[in-house]
């Protein structure tokens, strides 16, 4: 979990420097290019784990078949809105902000997430008063640390709260 963690940290930092000599589209779909390449050389297995055999398009396992295009129609929304718009967007943003608050900002996505699942549209769920207490202790704790890190403080203060922001 560890080595997960500072690789997922590691990318912010990676894009921050990135940005300063390509633009923020290049490196999204730099990115994107990269995980096709992984998933495609993945296929056969995850065919295998699927239990098919053979990873399928659709219904009949045929690229042409209607339902096969449905899925794939499916797949590029479900690409772009949850890959390739935020990927664009984290690197067009780390132009601007630190690597660090792009980070956090990002860890919120979940908080934000809980918060548009409860609207009264997509109202399958409804949160309680301990789902409320979590968001809203979540998003005090994302705004503590993104402060910490962007506020001007004293150089004796700097370091007071360098044990909160490592947990």
């Amino acid at each position: 979990m560890v080595a997960l963690a500072a690789m997922w940290g590691a990318a912010y930092t990676f894009t921050k420097v990135a940005v300063a000599g390509v633009s923020p589209a290049f490196l999204g779909a730099s990115r994107l290019l990269f995980a096709v390449l992984v998933l495609l050389a993945a296929w056969p297995l995850l065919g295998r784990l699927a239990g098919s055999g053979a990873a399928s398009m659709g219904e009949a396992g045929r690229f042409g078949h209607r339902a096969g295009l449905a899925r794939w129609r499916s797949f590029a929304i479900l690409g772009a809105t949850n890959a390739a718009i935020p990927y664009v967007s984290i690197a067009w943003g780390t132009q601007y902000l630190p690597s660090g608050v792009a980070a956090i900002l990002n860890g919120s996505v979940p908080l934000f997430t809980t918060v548009f699942a409860a609207l009264p549209f997509f109202a399958e769920r409804r949160l309680g008063p301990v789902g409320i207490a979590g968001i809203l202790s979540g998003l005090a704790g994302v705004a503590l640390i993104a402060g910490e890190t962007t506020a001007p403080r004293p150089p004796r203060a700097r370091h007071s709260t360098a044990p909160a922001r490592s947990c």
